[in-house]
């Protein structure tokens, strides 16, 4: 730097650098809840980093005690995870550097929602050779389904469906007629459309159960089938 007035002309010192020390980072903001699975996906505005690199985020549920994600994710949205469905949560977030922590965000709330399909866990026909229950892996919520979603075959041969009965966790076929002991039995169940609804088997919040394909069934039946009438005999 030189400085001149009117005696003259001064040298002066060398130049000054200036560090500006990082300072904790601004606030999320903007944040949109979208309900998942036992989560919650949470997205929001980034604001300022306060000078050092965004190092993760974190968030609370009470508003007062904070987790941080982990593994650390910094771009938006982040998932919320290990929530319980049906239960409504108050959801804040607060943005990390290398200082600490922003301040909170304002909150936001939202009510994860069971999103899984209910699955078969086992197909058996009973003993008469007549009744084929179907146990699925959570509580159903109709009490009939259509007879014309299952498809049953005993050794290739079709079997017609009378009756589908939901109960609990459970849907009971009726057969027209009686599988014979020994007989190899596989079971079809075909979702009648691609979205959510009632005409399909569902559990108690509306997931629609998958469609499977030629499931092996447990052949528990005794019934042994007497042969037919044999023709009257000609004369020769």
């Amino acid at each position: 730097m030189v400085a001149t007035n009117a005696t003259g002309t001064a040298t002066g010192t060398s130049a000054v650098t200036t560090v500006i020390a990082p300072i904790a980072p601004s606030a999320p903001t903007s944040l949109v809840a979208t309900a998942d699975d036992s989560s919650a996906s949470i997205a929001f505005t980034s604001n300022y980093d306060g000078g050092a690199a965004i190092t993760n985020y974190k968030y609370s549920l009470d508003g007062t005690n904070y987790t941080a994600l982990n593994p650390a994710d910094i771009t938006s949205p982040v998932t919320i995870p290990g929530l319980t469905n049906a239960t409504a949560y108050t959801i804040y977030l607060k943005t990390v550097n290398s200082v600490g922590d922003s301040a909170a965000s304002t909150s936001v709330s939202v009510t994860p929602t069971d999103q899984t399909p209910p699955t078969l866990s086992s197909a058996v026909l009973s003993a008469n050779g007549l009744t084929l229950t179907l146990t699925y892996n959570e509580a159903l919520s109709a009490t009939t389904a259509a007879t014309s979603t299952f498809a049953v075959t005993s050794n290739g041969a079709s079997a017609t469906v009378s009756t589908a009965v939901v109960s609990g966790s459970t849907v009971v076929l009726t057969l027209a007629a009686a599988i014979d002991i020994g007989k190899t039995v596989l079971i079809t169940y075909t979702d009648p459309t691609a979205g959510n609804d009632t005409n399909a088997i569902q559990d108690s919040v509306g997931n629609d159960a998958a469609t499977f394909t030629a499931q092996s069934v447990t052949n528990n039946s005794t019934n042994i089938t007497p042969p037919g009438t044999p023709p009257a005999p000609t004369a020769v």
